[in-house]
């Protein structure tokens, strides 16, 4: 899928002097250990489906891993709703119980796509529409699936955090500081955004739209600091709506 064809970006290439030949596995370590060289060696050579795979059997094992303690966080919210009724909460429960891994797995995977896809059009359409670039949705999908990678090892990595504690309100970042693990507090949950697996996936991504797009780095890296601030707001304001609609007491604190 092409939404804009143009000329091929060489500047970001040849700035951090990324070779042509690399192989995708190649590449897709290299977003961890080198990720300017290997995101300007995707943008000579870019190809979706292997990411894509890689992402999703990532996200799989993640999401069906995390639906039990995802499951309880959500129980423990309903019970603290004032509007469901006693019959209510054990039919979600008695729903909550019968929720399957593959179901979950499956689900978290398709929503990953979307998102990406979401992302993915945000940030051709800044980059495109507001700062002036040129590139192809293919690469700047690439792009965003690569930088996707880093967020799902960190999930996968964070689970023994998760069973320890029995939670899923775990966080490598500022949330962990929090002295209330409150799921209802809208400055825990912006906090729970700022972990360190999502600042280092929002800069490589940043690297790598820089280079599909032939941009300044710092240009590229704001490109993705506004995809990631819009998908925040949303996923947040949804989440504090749905809340506040199961009767439950949302508070910036």
């Amino acid at each position: 899928m092409e939404l804009k064809q143009g000329v091929e970006p060489t500047g970001s290439s040849a700035e951090s002097g990324g070779p042509t030949t690399n192989s995708i596995w190649s590449i897709m370590l290299g977003v961890f250990t080198a990720p300017a060289r290997a995101l300007a060696a995707y943008n000579q050579k870019p190809t979706i489906w292997v990411p894509l795979i890689v992402f999703v059997v990532l996200v799989t094992v993640f999401s069906g891993a995390y639906a039990p303690y995802q499951n309880k966080a959500s129980l423990e919210l309903m019970r603290q709703s004032t509007t469901l009724t006693p019959e209510m909460l054990q039919s979600i429960e008695q729903q909550s119980a019968n929720v399957s891994f593959v179901r979950s797995a499956l689900t978290g995977a398709a929503m990953a796509v979307i998102v990406t896809v979401i992302m993915g059009l945000l940030a051709w359409m800044a980059g495109t529409f507001f700062f002036g670039g040129t590139t192809t949705f293919k690469k700047i999908w690439g792009v965003t699936i690569l930088g996707g990678l880093i967020g799902s090892v960190g999930k996968l990595l964070m689970l023994p955090l998760v069973i320890a504690k029995n939670s899923v309100a775990v966080s490598l970042g500022p949330a962990a500081l929090y002295p209330s693990k409150d799921m209802t507090s809208i400055l825990f949950m912006i906090l729970m955004y700022l972990d360190l697996f999502t600042i280092w996936s929002v800069v490589v991504s940043g690297i790598g739209y820089a280079a599909v797009f032939d941009f300044p780095r710092g240009k590229g890296i704001t490109i993705s600091v506004i995809v990631t601030l819009i998908s925040m707001v949303v996923g947040l304001g949804l989440g504090m709506f749905g809340m506040s609609m199961a009767g439950l007491d949302v508070h910036f604190l």
